[in-house]
């Protein structure tokens, strides 16, 4: 089955949103700006030179996917232990991230990108409303442009990084051109984003976070009628994340390009052991 442009455009506006958030404290307005013109680069010198079809390119790609799913199996773990189930272990909701990617993978790419296409629609309408409602809380004196930070070669060539590789995971997976508004759009929202949360927190209190984009809405309270308003947002930003986690792992497993169906089943397992075991060991 087909899937259409604006299936793939919303889907890159998502995962470019998850990873993005999940690196948060590692970003600044400069990295944000000077990365995407990096990022956009690199998009267009794979569009015309095809860069991930070279000789041991698929090779590097699985090693870089395998690594990204350890890493952010951690992240995805530790967001849902200190923000949703904080009562549950770390090793159980792990094992949940996985086996439920497992089921959802089996499905098929089409049907991944279905279910983020449906959720989207109510992932968009909370974060509207969480910036309706931020908005009131945002204060002028707490922008500092003059500041560049330290990190900034290092953060801003992540963040190019980043945005290719979710290219990668949308656009090239799904065969579909590359929509340079897609593109734009996803970068001036996370450049609101950052901006977003500094003008609520201030530069200094957003560096002392893990989670900082969740940490503003503590600050929120809808007329004393919501308690905890930002589980409402963990839960929504969840989802964003998960999706992340489960293309990833599509992308991952769809290098191995292995045409047996029972061979693809033992390695997937065995590959997801492997990430389980891992995350296990530097946690």
């Amino acid at each position: 089955m087909k899937i259409n442009k604006i299936e793939v455009n919303i889907t890159f506006f998502i995962l470019s949103l998850a990873i993005f958030l999940l690196n948060f404290n590692q970003f600044s307005l400069y990295s944000i700006l000077i990365g995407s013109i990096l990022a956009y680069l690199l998009i267009m010198l794979n569009e015309k030179t095809n860069i991930t079809n070279f000789k041991y390119s698929k090779f590097v790609i699985i090693i870089i996917s395998f690594l990204i799913e350890i890493i952010y199996l951690n992240k995805l773990t530790y967001f849902i232990s200190s923000n949703i189930l904080r009562n549950y272990s770390g090793i159980v909701i792990s094992l949940l991230l996985l086996i439920s990617s497992l089921l959802l993978i089996k499905k098929g790419y089409h049907t991944i990108i279905k279910v983020v296409l449906l959720s989207s629609y109510f992932f968009l309408i909370i974060i509207t409303l969480g910036i309706i409602l931020g908005l009131f809380y945002l204060k002028i004196e707490n922008y500092n442009f003059t500041i560049v930070p330290d990190n900034l070669f290092n953060s801003s060539i992540l963040y190019a990084f980043l945005i290719f590789y979710i290219y990668l995971l949308t656009f090239k997976l799904s065969n579909a051109k590359f929509n340079f508004k897609a593109f734009l759009i996803s970068t001036c929202y996370h450049l609101f984003n950052y901006l977003f949360v500094i003008g609520i927190l201030s530069n200094t209190l957003t560096n002392l976070y893990e989670f900082s984009f969740i940490v503003i809405y503590k600050k929120i309270n809808l007329l004393n009628f919501i308690e905890r308003i930002e589980f409402i947002f963990s839960l929504n930003y969840l989802f964003c994340f998960y999706y992340f986690f489960v293309f990833n792992f599509y992308y991952l497993t769809s290098n191995l390009k292995i045409k047996n169906e029972k061979n693809q089943l033992i390695i997937t397992s065995l590959i997801s052991i492997s990430i389980f075991i891992i995350s296990l060991l530097i946690t």
